[in-house]
């Protein structure tokens, strides 16, 4: 499960699930939710077979590209 918190502009949403699907992950549940100028989303996603990402390494990477795309 990722939540992301974050100021909206135009292309988030899209810049998130790029970053996802690049790391291969698929995204199973989607809540998105919009107030105003703010974003609170979360993401259920799985690896490319089916199953709970535990590594440590991958998920630093998975964060660190997710912030990125983040203060673009």
């Amino acid at each position: 499960m990722i939540d992301i918190f974050s100021h909206d502009w135009i292309g988030l949403l899209y810049s998130i699930t790029q970053v996802l699907a690049e790391q291969g992950l698929y995204i199973y549940v989607a809540k998105i939710s919009t107030k105003v100028d703010q974003i609170a989303d979360t993401f259920y996603v799985k690896d490319i077979f089916g199953q709970k990402v535990k590594d440590t390494v991958k998920l630093d990477e998975i964060r660190t590209r997710l912030l990125g795309c983040l203060e673009e």
